[in-house]
């Protein structure tokens, strides 16, 4: 009990002045600064948060890229194999029976598989003259193309050089009003004798002025003039249309020329045993 007392006058000795202030500046400082660190604490792992969602859902991306790709493989594998596995069976059939029916016919035919080699050369001949020709076809076409790209610019320049002309008169009037304008800013200035102002507009006005000189001329030197431009416009739009119809001639006789080559293609196995049935019609009769 005594202790209890002297605990209680102790307490109630002390200056009420001299008790810790509710919410003290010492306090408020150091709970404000940890808010503030927490605060910059969730800040950054919210960064670090919608950067990690950011990297998964990418990641969740790839991933499905990657299982379409491996399964699309692995499907395709798989129907290999099936394929494989009766594709060997086949193979060996066939192996063996063009092993036995070639060794059987060369024996037979003797001499005249030099006549078959004979047809089928001549077949090769047709065939390689065909690719030729579409080669050539190919190697015309692209000169034609390129001809006809080369005259398209050219074209187009004297195109814009005939309109040039022909808009001079309006081009000639703005250059007109432009001098007008600093005329009368150059009269203005004057009037101040402010010559630095109108040096730096008579300067403006120099080069407009040189152009609009070049550009005027008498009615004949213009027509003449815009009669030349207009025929060589002309004889280039000739060109270019000229080049133009041979890139679609050429593209046409390409196209014949291929198609021929296919049917070609489809019939060749039917028209070379035709022709050497023709050519040798004993060729291949056992014991004949």
């Amino acid at each position: 009990m005594e202790d209890d007392n002297r605990s209680d006058q102790i307490a109630g000795d002390q200056p009420a002045s001299e008790a810790p202030p509710q919410g003290s500046g010492e306090e408020n400082t150091g709970m404000r600064k940890e808010l503030e660190q927490l605060k910059e604490s969730l800040k950054a792992k919210e960064t670090e948060k919608g950067s990690l969602d950011a990297e998964i859902v990418q990641t969740k991306g790839k991933v499905s890229e990657l299982q379409k790709a491996v399964d699309e493989v692995d499907k395709t594998v798989d129907a290999y194999k099936k394929l494989l596995e009766s594709t060997k069976k086949n193979r060996d059939l066939i192996t063996k029976f063009y092993s036995d029916k070639n060794e059987g016919v060369q024996a037979v035919i003797g001499e005249q598989k030099d006549d078959v080699d004979d047809v089928l050369k001549e077949k090769k001949g047709e065939l390689d003259a065909l690719e030729k020709s579409r080669n050539a076809l190919h190697e015309q076409l692209s000169q034609a193309e390129k001809d006809y790209s080369e005259a398209q610019p050219k074209y187009e320049g004297k195109k814009k050089l005939y309109d040039d002309l022909r808009s001079i008169e309006s081009k000639i009037g703005e250059n007109i009003t432009q001098l007008n304008e600093l005329m009368a800013m150059i009269t203005k200035e004057e009037q101040t004798r402010n010559n630095c102002a109108m040096y730096f507009l008579l300067q403006e006005m120099d080069p407009i002025l040189e152009c609009t000189k070049g550009m005027i001329k008498d009615v004949d030197e213009y027509k003449s003039n815009l009669d030349k431009v207009r025929e060589e416009m002309d004889a280039e739009y000739d060109s270019m249309r000229n080049k133009a119809q041979q890139v679609n001639e050429i593209k046409e006789k390409l196209r014949l020329k291929q198609s021929e080559l296919d049917t070609f293609m489809k019939k060749r196995r039917g028209e070379t045993l035709k022709a050497i049935k023709e050519r040798l019609p004993n060729c291949g009769v056992m014991g004949g």
